[in-house]
């Protein structure tokens, strides 16, 4: 299952800049999910920009962007635009150069990867 928006109606934020658009992979049976986003810096103060604080509790925003936050590899992150939300580990993100400014790039992933090559013990018996 693959999934695209492009954004225009309204503004959210995501790891401080704003959502120009996103697309999502779903994963089937052991593949990881996977969403890419990209963003960038709006640094004008017009429309309310929404996002999620640490608590998931629905915040707006009303200045300019704050700036890119840098996360660290393998942090948590929850993603989400109106109807549509993804909770994965930050797989990588990259800078680039757009008309407007500089574009970002943010790939998260399903945390299943975590639990690749593990055992469940489903009883306290070894056989």
């Amino acid at each position: 299952m693959s999934v695209s928006c492009n954004l225009t109606p309204s503004q959210h934020l995501f790891l401080g800049l704003s959502v120009v658009g996103f697309s999502a992979d779903g994963g089937r049976e052991q593949q990881t999910s996977t969403l890419t986003v990209q963003l960038v810096e709006d640094t004008t103060a017009c429309n309310p920009k929404k996002y999620y604080d640490r608590r998931l509790e629905l915040k707006e925003h009303t200045g300019p962007d704050p700036g890119f936050i840098y996360p660290r590899t393998g942090s948590p992150c929850y993603f989400r635009v109106d109807d549509f939300e993804f909770c994965g580990l930050l797989q990588r993100y990259e800078e680039g150069n757009a008309e407007n400014g500089n574009l970002w790039t943010v790939v998260l992933q399903s945390p299943n990867i975590i639990l690749e090559k593990t055992h469940v013990i489903l009883s306290d018996r070894v056989s």
